[in-house]
């Protein structure tokens, strides 16, 4: 990092760090100010209840991921790309996130003489029911809290307009 930070060949020190810090720090402050409006008041409230909410939904999707991970090491143990838990959660974190690959599982046939052609397949059904248990039903449970605390603040946006300023 200060490596970045300094000019290595002529020993000065860059500002355009800081500037970026001042920027951001700036359209915070701005957006402190759009607090008090009645217009954007509610909807910077309603926001950070959403994103409390999704800190929560992100923690019990985290869980998800780390159990579905722990189960393919136990199961696919002998295949070469779940052996570690470190891999096996990069793998279902970007397959969650679209990028699935079903090819882990046809790379590799024997291991020490043992046949896999079995847990290959169950492998394939196990990514299968991990994207539909990931994709639909996370996908719409977080939809339906973000949904929920909406409605929940939509019914009393004035009063939150109010609330800031008293």
């Amino acid at each position: 990092m200060m490596n970045v930070m300094w000019y290595i060949h002529e020993d000065t020190y860059r500002f355009d760090f800081l500037l970026a810090i001042c920027a951001f720090l700036t359209w915070l402050k701005l957006f402190f100010y759009f607090r008090i409006t009645q217009t954007f008041g509610p909807m910077f409230r309603i926001l950070q209840q959403m994103l409390i909410d999704l800190g929560k939904f992100l923690t019990i999707w985290v869980i998800v991921l780390i159990m579905f991970s722990c189960v393919g090491i136990l199961a696919f143990g002998q295949l070469e790309n779940f052996q570690e838990l470190e891999t096996v959660f990069i793998y279902f974190f970007e397959s969650s996130l679209g990028q699935w690959d079903m090819t882990v599982f046809e790379n590799e046939n024997e291991v020490e003489g043992e046949d896999l052609t079995v847990i290959i397949a169950i492998g394939k059904y196990y990514q299968i029911f991990f994207l539909l248990v990931n994709l639909i039903l996370m996908l719409n449970f977080v939809i339906a809290i973000l949904s929920s605390t909406y409605q929940n603040f939509e019914n009393i946006q004035s009063g939150l307009y109010y609330n800031v300023l008293i």
